[in-house]
């Protein structure tokens, strides 16, 4: 089976094509929280992140960013979620 670039196989139940398969779902893979400060960074952001914890346990991450005049917000439920997230959205900021 081949797999695209970014993605792993894991176990639980995936769609391919409409047809379910417990053998394997398909996750992507988030860069590490390193290289989207970078990608941030390397693009004239300043940035920063806080987390949150809810009354049921679950810890949920914000980061916040901004270039000039213009501002993101990203959430998650994981640290690397949340910065690729506001890493994607500054690049579509900076989309010419």
């Amino acid at each position: 089976m081949a797999r695209s670039a970014g993605l792993s196989e894991v176990s639980g139940s995936a769609s391919v094509d409409g047809v379910f398969s417990k053998e394997a779902a398909v996750i992507p893979q988030r860069p590490t929280v390193d290289n989207s400060i970078f990608r941030l960074r390397r693009a004239g952001w300043t940035a920063g992140d806080v987390a949150f914890c809810s009354p049921g346990g679950e810890w949920v991450y914000f980061v916040s960013a901004h270039k000039n005049r213009d501002w993101i917000s990203a959430g998650g439920m994981t640290q690397e979620e949340a910065w690729d997230e506001a890493a994607q959205r500054a690049e579509a900021v900076d989309w010419p």
